[in-house]
């Protein structure tokens, strides 16, 4: 019987991870913009029309490149989002362990040199860029 226990004590936890695994998503590889760039400027002693030609392609580049930038930035935006939660998860979990743990030591009457339960160490929590956002570089 023991043996059943040591056997499913190593396969589920194993298991666990397989499964969560396969739940991760792939690296995502932002998209190249399909934006053109325009070739040369309006020469040497442009006329107005030749001008106006030029400043036109440069406009449409610009508003290409802007709307590419905003799209990346809703996606950046969106999967910071759902980092964050990850991060909340895991802090509320440290948090949670933590508590235990100073109950736990409070329990037993450990105390450090501050007066502090401390036979069960703390976690640190993960780090939170919780103000972290994306810039339009435009």
């Amino acid at each position: 019987m023991k043996s059943i226990n040591v056997f499913l004590a190593a396969v589920i936890p194993a298991i666990s991870f397989a499964t969560a695994a396969q739940q991760l998503p792939a690296l995502v590889t932002p998209p190249a913009h399909k934006c053109e760039k325009p070739v040369g400027g309006p020469g040497v002693d442009p006329t107005y029309e030749q001008q106006k030609r030029s400043q036109k392609k440069v406009d449409s580049y610009k508003e290409c490149i802007n709307k590419y930038a905003a799209e990346m930035k809703t996606q950046a935006d969106e999967h910071f989002e759902i980092t964050k939660r990850f991060q909340d998860a895991a802090n509320a979990a440290i948090d949670e362990y933590n508590a235990y743990a100073n109950d736990l030591n409070a329990q037993h009457g450990n105390k450090d040199k501050d007066g502090k339960a401390s036979s069960v160490r703390p976690v640190a929590p993960t780090p939170s860029d919780q103000g972290k956002k994306y810039v339009s570089p435009m």
